[in-house]
């Protein structure tokens, strides 16, 4: 648990106003009440607060500088040396090709020597270029995660576990902190260690494939890989009462969707767009993983449970319900607000391994309304000025198009309006005609 002092000589350290200090004190030491009696916590964080994510952060970065610092003197050596069996084939195909040369070499040695490069190249594509255990190369990463943290290292299993050794006793000494030894365990890279619901593990040697440029190789070896473990989305399946497992485990499992009571009373739409918030939701969180794919399992069994509630909502049956909904190959839900006629579409897009995106990259309707803004232009009296402010609603779907500014607003099909401030003071007293 996060020491109070250490946390308050860490944040001293770059904040010198005594006033916030003593706040985040009184903070720290802000007590509760549990069955009637007021404890006063002289370890940890507030659970819940605001602020104690970002307080644990600034306490554990200490931890990563120590790590930054340990990574460069853990490292050792450029590059792994080849391995003698590599280096043989390599010296074999020079000698080859150097004789292929020879513009005077019979046919019939020439096809041999070909057949001989061929083979070469094959053994080549599966033998180890480097040697996985070489001493001389050695190298540490570390990702952390609030709490959370994954080490991958290249070296011995010794080194590991005088990497684990040499942190316990850190934060032991430092931070006050104590590393669990239940969850702190020590892989080898063709296990798989898990990391924020991933499972995370080194790809082995496979199968050969040629590349873009259609080389043959051997080019996701010793990448590493993240994969979607099954308990994750089976436990999405229990947790929503989506699913129900029977006679016994493994392969003599038997799945079976069910109908969700707790949705029997809401509208057929609402029920649709739950199950897409919550297969959308799943899918965004492990769209990066190299078995994305397998969420399709997870997908079979929402959309039958959908279509089950439904049926039992409608005291009806699947394929009546599929009778009523499905249209033009996607099922979909139509139905009224107040302004306007909608459809809700069941997910139905696929799950694709995606590539991960650190950088987010401009909408078009936010590049649009940068556009706006630079026209310095009044949307409603056309006034050129550069005082422009932003009229900003909600949802569209909440104009009812009674008053002018409502109707051209549906009519841009925006959000927002831009405005002089005059007009801005009308539309704020009702009065903009």
């Amino acid at each position: 648990m996060v020491d109070h002092h250490i946390l308050i000589d860490i944040l001293k350290r770059r904040i010198k106003d005594e006033h916030f200090i003593a706040l985040i004190w009184k903070f720290l030491k802000a007590g509760y009440v549990e069955n009637g009696t007021l404890q006063r916590p002289k370890k940890g964080l507030h659970q819940g607060s605001l602020i104690s994510p970002i307080l644990a952060n600034v306490y554990l970065n200490e931890f990563d500088q120590y790590m930054e610092t340990y990574k460069s003197s853990f490292r050792k050596g450029e590059e792994r040396k080849l391995t003698p069996e590599y280096i043989r084939i390599q010296n074999q195909g020079q000698s080859l090709r150097r004789a292929l040369k020879n513009q005077a070499l019979p046919v019939e040695k020439r096809k041999e020597k070909l057949k001989a490069l061929k083979q070469l190249k094959l053994q080549r594509v599966n033998t180890h270029c480097s040697d996985p255990m070489d001493e001389s190369y050695k190298r540490l990463f570390y990702q952390r995660y609030a709490d959370d943290f994954l080490i991958g290292v290249i070296g011995s299993k010794a080194d590991a576990t005088e990497i684990k050794a040499n942190i316990s006793a850190y934060l032991d000494n430092s931070l006050r902190l104590e590393l669990s030894e239940e969850k702190t365990l020590i892989t080898h890279g063709n296990g798989k260690a898990s990391f924020l619901g991933y499972a995370v593990t080194i790809s082995k040697k496979g199968t050969p494939s040629k590349d873009k440029f259609g080389r043959l190789s051997n080019r996701h070896y010793g990448r590493v890989k993240l994969y979607i473990p099954q308990a994750a989305w089976l436990k999405k399946l229990k947790e929503s009462e989506s699913l129900a497992i029977q006679n016994g485990k493994g392969m003599n499992e038997t799945w079976i969707p069910l109908a969700r009571k707790n949705l029997l009373y809401f509208p057929d739409h609402k029920i649709v767009t739950i199950y897409n918030q919550e297969i959308r939701g799943l899918y965004q969180y492990y769209k990066i993983a190299d078995n994305a794919s397998v969420l399709n399992d997870y997908y079979y069994i929402m959309k039958y449970s959908m279509l089950k509630t439904l049926a039992a909502k409608h005291q009806s049956s699947i394929r009546k319900i599929m009778k009523k909904y499905f249209h033009d190959g996607h099922f979909q839900v139509s139905y009224k607000t107040d302004t306007q006629a909608k459809t809700i579409r069941l997910y139905d897009e696929g799950f694709k391994k995606q590539a991960i995106s650190f950088n987010k990259p401009k909408t078009t309707e936010s590049q649009e309304l940068t556009k706006r803004l630079n026209s310095n232009q009044c949307e409603w009296c056309g006034l050129e000025t550069t005082l422009i402010s932003v009229h900003h609603v909600r949802k569209l779907s909440n104009l009812t198009g009674k008053d002018e500014w409502e109707q051209k607003m549906i009519q841009m099909n925006r959000k927002t309006l831009l405005l002089c401030p005059e007009c801005h003071k009308l539309l704020n007293a009702n009065l903009l005609r």
